[in-house]
């Protein structure tokens, strides 16, 4: 069963109908290179989210109909038009488009009728102390983990355990 799909540099078109109904596929990575996803091409997945490759210039009907699970599309800033075909999403209506305000991603989203959702990349922290309240014991002692950030800039990064 085929859970995770990547997509290596170099390649530039997804075809037509080429993970349609691989049902438990949950996750695909696109290289940058890919310019165009075909029709149906992911139809009748679990993908959860998608992030668009920048250069992307084309996706066809029925890209990611019946993608129950999908709930995130990323759009890179550096998209500028993206042709589609109506009905990208068929019935899954809940996805929401992130990418930069006032960028493609947000005029994609009003076109598709799809909520659209400004991208933060990093988030400043001043003055600020955040108290878990859940405990753990270690070597028999109660530890109750903070984070503390006073007067510095600290930026959370993506897959970054902290």
């Amino acid at each position: 069963m085929i859970k995770k799909v990547l997509i290596n540099e170099g390649i530039t078109r997804i075809g037509a109908v080429c993970f349609s109904n691989v049902y438990y596929l949950e996750e695909i990575i696109i290289a940058d290179t890919v310019t165009s996803i075909g029709q149906y091409c992911f139809a009748n997945t679990r993908l959860k989210s998608v992030k668009f490759p920048s250069n992307l210039k084309n996706i066809e009907e029925g890209a990611f109909s019946n993608c129950n699970y999908l709930t995130a599309v990323i759009i890179s800033p550096t998209i500028t038009s993206i042709n589609y075909k109506e009905e990208v999403y068929g019935a899954s209506r809940n996805v929401k488009v992130f990418g930069d305000k006032n960028s493609y991603a947000e005029v994609y989203a009003k076109e598709n009728e799809l909520e659209f959702v400004e991208y933060i990349t990093s988030i400043e922290l001043l003055d600020i102390e955040i108290d878990n309240k859940l405990s753990y014991k270690y070597n028999g002692y109660e530890i109750k983990p903070t984070l503390k950030v006073t007067n510095d800039v600290y930026v959370l990064q993506e897959n970054i355990q902290y």
